[in-house]
């Protein structure tokens, strides 16, 4: 497989994260999203949609080049515990799958920044809001990003 290096390579999670944020935001109100979050702890309108840079794996791949495994958390809270099951359930659901389709379009590369992302994990979630402290649910995406690094110096 050939990869080639560009200077816009995602190689850390908080790039990734930003980027995953700054595209969904663009799709905010096609989405109904009230209000978006970049590893902000404060949710004032519901839905909500927070993205949070997640982790980071490094291991040599080939010669002189790393694979880099990122994680990108996206939560989204849809309402307060006081809705019905089934309404909380429906909207959120469909909230949450209209974010994953949205990203898992075309290559699932991340407009050739990196090698391949996906979805690979949906789990719910409750949450407590902190302006009425009240709970809230919704769910909690893990986003997956495989990417390459080169050495920092030639062979």
């Amino acid at each position: 497989m050939s990869f080639t290096f560009v200077d816009e390579t995602i190689t850390e999670p908080q790039q990734a994260a930003n980027w995953i944020f700054d595209k969904i935001s663009e799709k905010k109100d096609e989405f109904g999203i009230n209000f978006m979050g970049l590893n902000e702890r404060l949710k004032p309108q519901y839905p909500a949609v927070v993205v949070i840079a997640g982790g980071k794996q490094k291991a040599q791949h080939s010669t002189h080049i790393f694979l880099v495994m990122l994680e990108v958390i996206i939560q989204v809270y849809h309402a307060k515990l006081d809705s019905t099951h089934t309404q909380r359930t429906e909207s959120d659901l469909n909230l949450v799958t209209s974010i994953e389709n949205w990203l898992e379009r075309g290559e699932m590369n991340m407009e050739d920044k990196v090698v391949f992302m996906y979805v690979s994990q949906v789990t719910p979630i409750i949450g407590r809001d902190r302006f009425a402290n009240d709970q809230v649910v919704g769910s909690q995406m893990l986003v997956t990003i495989e990417s390459r690094k080169g050495f920092p110096y030639g062979p």
